[in-house]
């Protein structure tokens, strides 16, 4: 049994190493592969932030043009310019001579608006005033100093 000794001694040894080298490549390998998630997670990320600074330049371009439009627009549509544009077409003001009525058989057209008084007029003193409430504070005034009728 001595002589098996020195040979399980060595066996030991060398399953220590090959766990402890096996151990290492292990950490190597997870590490490894934890680097190139990492790395394929932060080149997505930057990508998307390449893109949304692509469209932010985009955006601010397509509001410059917006703007641009708008000041087109309103320069293009005041009343001297749209009144060259109706003289080079051939239109003019309209006459009396140029408007024809038409009569619809069996048209009965709507009453005419008529507005409501309003709550306090000349017409109703009291107003929206409740009926308890029928002198004013000049009247009041007045009968408690004794003045007036």
């Amino acid at each position: 049994m001595n002589r098996n000794r020195p040979h399980a001694f060595k066996q030991t040894q060398l399953r220590t190493r090959v766990r402890l080298t096996s151990g290492s490549v292990l950490l190597i390998v997870v590490l490894m592969i934890l680097g190139g998630m990492y790395l394929a997670i932060g080149a997505n990320v930057a990508g998307a932030g390449r893109q949304v600074m692509l469209l932010e330049t985009r955006r601010a371009e397509l509001q410059r043009s917006n703007a641009e439009f708008t000041a087109k627009l309103a320069d293009e549509t005041t009343i001297d310019k749209l009144w060259e544009r109706a003289s080079a077409l051939g239109f003019r003001p309209a006459t009396p001579d140029d408007i024809e009525y038409l009569v619809i058989d069996g048209y009965i057209p709507p009453a005419p608006f008529v507005a409501p008084r309003p709550l306090t007029s000349y017409f109703n003193r009291q107003g929206a005033l409740s009926p308890a409430y029928t002198e004013t504070m000049v009247d009041w005034a007045e009968r408690w100093l004794g003045i007036g009728n």
